[in-house]
This record gives structure tokens, sequence and C-alpha cells, in this order.
């Protein structure tokens, strides 16, 4: 394992798509995924738990981070995109969240800082987990 960890906070599991808070020191984006569907293959998101993440130079995204270590599951990457459709199965980082329409805001943006936050790392530790938003 790594010694530096990311934080993906979902806080709205829906039918049609998985919202997140990705966290890493002392910076926060949001994330778009698919709707949980028992960790299927391209269709969607990853459990909840602990794994790492490389670099991975995509023929479509370029360089980018892949996560591994997900059960039967591979090809798991970082990138940009705003809605479900955009993504298999991976994971699109944004600036904003858009809950109403559950999408991610200014996403190449977003995936931009992010991926020079863990530019340099050779592995970083992901944990995934579900978060309650707490209303006051």
């Amino acid at each position: 394992m790594s010694n530096v960890t990311a934080t993906l906070e979902r806080y709205c599991y829906a039918p049609t798509a998985t919202m997140g808070r990705l966290k890493l020191a002392d910076h926060v984006w949001y994330t778009i995924e698919k709707p949980w569907a028992n960790n299927q293959r391209e269709i969607s998101c990853i459990p909840e738990g602990l794994f790492l993440c490389k670099p991975y130079i995509s023929r479509k995204f370029g360089n980018v981070y892949e996560v591994i270590g997900v059960p039967e599951r591979d090809y798991i990457l970082f990138h940009a995109g705003n809605v479900p459709s955009d993504i298999k199965g991976c994971i699109a980082v944004g600036k904003k969240p858009d809950d109403k329409e559950f999408r991610v805001l200014e996403s190449r943006e977003g995936l931009k800082e992010f991926l020079n936050a863990v530019k340099g790392f050779e592995l970083f530790n992901l944990h995934v987990c579900h978060y309650e938003l707490q209303y006051h």
C-alpha cells in the first residue's frame, strides 16, 4: 500500500447514478459513476473498499490513473465525463456537483486538477466509502 490516500465519499446511490466527493489532502472534487449493479463490468460502480491506483496511459483519455484490485474488474479509470452515459464503470471527476440532474460540472478542469494533485505518485490508495450527509 501507498502512504497517500484519496477518499471517495459516496453520498448518493440513485437508480441512474452514484454521486460522490473525492478528497485528497485539502482538495475536494466531485464524482459521477454508474449506479450500483453488483459490480458488473461496465454497468456498475465499484464496491466500497480500499484499492490501489496507478498511472495508466489510455488511447482514449491519455495519461490518467487506473483503480486496481477490484474483484472481477479491470480498466477502471479516472477520466473526464459529466453524466453516467459518459462512463463505462469508470469514475468521472468534476469540480461541482449537480445533484438534481445527477451529473458533475467542469469535468475537464476537475480532472486536470485531480491529476495534478496525484502527479508523480507511482501508487496511491483509494478508500471508497458511503457518506451520510448531515443536515442541521
